[in-house]
């Protein structure tokens, strides 16, 4: 599939959305009124832009933006305490890291490959995580 993603916003009973490896370039649209929405998997593509506004989406329980173009910051996501896979891998995502501490159903947090700077997430009240990688960014600290 290449090409956009249209206006969803109407779906809101939508709770699985899949577009992973694909060739689906552009930004993203508006998708705070997903709320329902349990999995969003967009990896693997050609996006670009900022990462949508998605602290409503408490439902989340995977979410995976991963090997995209994506560059801005991370939006807040303390709010997103179902999320288990959460994969922003292979962007070109900068600024710091959001609280992350109260995601405490998370077991794989990937974060490798962006511009991410500041200091190490919190992550000590994760005793589910069982994957963790932060590398090639340019964060500093202690474990």
């Amino acid at each position: 599939i290449s090409g956009t993603i249209p206006d969803i916003a109407a779906l809101t009973n939508l709770g699985f959305l899949n577009f992973q490896e694909n060739k689906i370039s552009g930004t993203f649209p508006d998708i705070a009124t997903l709320t329902n929405l349990e999995v969003l998997a967009h990896g693997f593509n050609e996006m670009s832009g900022t990462i949508p506004m998605i602290a409503a989406l408490t439902n989340l329980g995977y979410l995976t933006l991963g090997f995209n173009e994506i560059s801005g910051t991370i939006p807040d996501i303390a709010a997103l305490t179902n999320l288990g896979f959460l994969n922003f891998q292979e962007n070109k995502i900068s600024g710091t890291f959001p609280d992350i501490a109260t995601l405490t159903n998370l077991e794989v947090l990937a974060h490798g490959f962006n511009e991410m700077s500041g200091t190490i997430p919190m992550i000590a009240a994760l005793t589910n995580l069982g994957y963790l990688t932060l590398g090639f960014n340019e964060i500093s600290g202690t474990i």
